[in-house]
C-alpha cells in the first residue's frame, strides 16, 4: 500500500483554496433562486415536497378535486388559505405564514389537504 503524503506548501494551498472558492462561486450561479415575499421569507413552490406531499397549489382553482374531493362542492370552493385556521398572515395580504410550511409563506387564494376552518 502507497502511503499519500499531503503537500503543505503555500502554492499548493493557494491553488486549492481558488479551486474552491470558484466552485463555491459557480454553484451560486447555477442554483436555483428563490422567490422572496415582502418580509423576507421565500414564497413557498409547489414542487417543494413538502408542498408536493400535502397537495399545495398557489392557485386554488388548479386542485385537482379527483385527488382531492374535500375541495369540491361549494363549499370546497370556499376553501383558502386566507380562511385556514392554520394561515397566520395579515387579512387581505397576497403571501402569508402558514404553521405547516415554517419559514416559507404561502399564497392567500391557495389551497392544500391539511385546510381547516377557522374558529
Amino acid at each position: 500500500m502507497k502511503t499519500q503524503i499531503i503537500d503543505l506548501k503555500r502554492r499548493n494551498i493557494l491553488k486549492q483554496s481558488l479551486f474552491g472558492l470558484s466552485a463555491v462561486a459557480a454553484a451560486a450561479i447555477v442554483s436555483p433562486k428563490q422567490v422572496f415575499a415582502e418580509d423576507g421569507l421565500p414564497k413557498l413552490v409547489e414542487d417543494d415536497p413538502m408542498a408536493i406531499g400535502v397537495g399545495y397549489k398557489n392557485d386554488a382553482t388548479q386542485i385537482d378535486i379527483v385527488k382531492y374531493p374535500k375541495r369540491a362542492g361549494e363549499e370546497g370552493a370556499k376553501q383558502l388559505c386566507e380562511n385556514c385556521a392554520l394561515y397566520t398572515g395579515e387579512k387581505d395580504a397576497e403571501w402569508g405564514k402558514c404553521t405547516i410550511f415554517a419559514g416559507k409563506q404561502v399564497n392567500a387564494k391557495g389551497w392544500c389537504s391539511v385546510w381547516a376552518p377557522k374558529a
